[in-house]
Parts: C-alpha cells; sequence; structure tokens
C-alpha cells in the first residue's frame, strides 16, 4: 500500500517560543513544516520547495508579513503555481487586519489566539 505523502507547511514566525507552539500545532494537524525566523527566509524557502499552507507572523525583522504575503502572491501569478493557502497571525488591529486579507492572507488571527483557533482555522482552509 502506498502511503500519503504529509502535506507541507511554510511557517514564518521570529519569536522562538511562539515559533515552537505554532510548529507544534502544525506537527499536531499531521504537517511537516518548515519553520523560519522571518519573512525574507520564508520566502527563499517557498521559492526552493512547494508548501501546501504558509503561517506567518506580521511584525518580523528583514520582511513583514505584509510584505511576505504581497511577494508570495506575485511569485505565484508569475509563474502560474496555485495558490497557496495563507494564515497571517498578528498583534495588530483594525487596518492591518485589512491590509493582511486584501494581500492575500485566506485568514487573520490575532496572537492572543490559542493552539485550537488555528488549527480548526487551517481544517476549514484545507477542507474548501
Amino acid at each position: 500500500m502506498k502511503q500519503q505523502k504529509k502535506p507541507r507547511a511554510l511557517l514564518a514566525e521570529d519569536h522562538p517560543k511562539l515559533r515552537d507552539l505554532y510548529g507544534t500545532c502544525l506537527d499536531a494537524l499531521g504537517f511537516t513544516s518548515v519553520r523560519t525566523a522571518n519573512g525574507a527566509e520564508a520566502f527563499q524557502q517557498f521559492q526552493a520547495a512547494r508548501f501546501d499552507l504558509l503561517v506567518t507572523d506580521h511584525e518580523m525583522p528583514e520582511m513583514n508579513g505584509l510584505q511576505l504575503i504581497k511577494k508570495i502572491r506575485a511569485y505565484e501569478q508569475e509563474k502560474a503555481l496555485p495558490r497557496m493557502p495563507i494564515v497571517a497571525i498578528t498583534a495588530g488591529h483594525g487596518e492591518l487586519l485589512q491590509q493582511l486579507s486584501e494581500a492575500g492572507a485566506d485568514e487573520v488571527l490575532t496572537k492572543l489566539c490559542v493552539p485550537s483557533q488555528l488549527a480548526e482555522k487551517i481544517k476549514v482552509l484545507l477542507r474548501d
């Protein structure tokens, strides 16, 4: 019997404890996760390999989440790649949440979210 390949998730989060927390959540959902500390690292990983999901923080050094989402969406369009689901997580509110959504985030969560909320959003996103 052929074994199914685990889905791959790309995680961009500069805070080590949150990176571990979100990574553990992704692992529990059955993903193989690649964890990066900023948007620039995440974009390099994205260009090098295929991923089924991106979970990104907004406020990060080198390249923030909004910039990362815009670059990924432009790259997908330029290379005619399928649209990868993106979940953005931010401590911001108001206009920033709308900007992340308009840039191409499929879900936007606040930093006060718990892993079960992240897991539920991911399950719904990948069901579509």
